[in-house]
């Protein structure tokens, strides 16, 4: 039930990225600290699990200092370094260490719209369906080849996730079902795909996958 949803743990996984060049990396991730902490802290049950995929810049850093001067409480964050690098092995790190069912995984740089965490909740709450993602928000010049194709591709996901299942989800903002895939799931640290890892998981064991389209990120 969506009652026994809201009091399950959300492990909200930002794995460390490199921020995009052209902006201030510090502010980038403090922004979105700010955002997700905003987010989470009404739900007592939300935990932020910040990991350190090895990375060789000071995005982890960054972010932990964020986190230590949000108004978070102490007890409901984790940050942790990864001995080797690769997101995989983050989210293995993190599937390892906590007994959650429900997880979401938000790339460092991803600034999702408010209410994101509510809009998830409903989604990955719909009976049958183990992963959720948002669509991404891309801005494109007019007639722009990239820009028709990506408008193209989302109305194809939506379309096939109002009817049954999409096997593409985005992966910078991601939230599944630990229960869809089986306690023993762990993603394959020898490949990148992380996302595509979590749907096929899903699916293969009869669940749904889709898009929310008024979740943009």
């Amino acid at each position: 039930s969506l009652q026994s949803l809201i009091n399950s743990v959300l492990e909200i996984l930002a794995t460390v990225l490199l921020a995009p060049s052209c902006l201030d990396k510090k502010q980038v991730v403090k922004l979105v600290v700010s955002d997700v902490v905003k987010e989470i802290l009404p739900e007592h049950n939300c935990h932020i699990s910040l990991i350190d995929s090895n990375s060789s810049d000071s995005t982890f850093s960054m972010a932990k200092q964020a986190l230590e001067d949000s108004a978070l409480p102490r007890a409901r964050w984790e940050a942790t370094a990864a001995k080797k690098p690769g997101k995989s092995r983050a989210v293995n790190l993190i599937l390892d260490s906590t007994n959650s069912d429900i997880y979401v995984m938000i790339d460092a740089d991803v600034a999702p719209q408010v209410g994101w965490l509510s809009k998830l909740k409903q989604g990955i709450s719909i009976d049958g369906v183990g992963v959720v993602s948002g669509i991404e928000s891309n801005s494109y010049e007019k007639n722009d080849p990239r820009g028709n194709y990506k408008l193209y591709s989302d109305e194809v996901r939506i379309k096939q996730s109002l009817i049954d299942t999409t096997p593409i989800l985005e992966g910078g903002l991601i939230c599944w079902r630990k229960s869809a895939l089986g306690g023993e799931f762990r993603l394959n640290e020898d490949s990148n795909a992380d996302d595509a890892q979590i749907v096929f998981g899903a699916i293969r064991n009869g669940y749904r996958t889709t898009i929310l389209e008024n979740l943009l990120f």
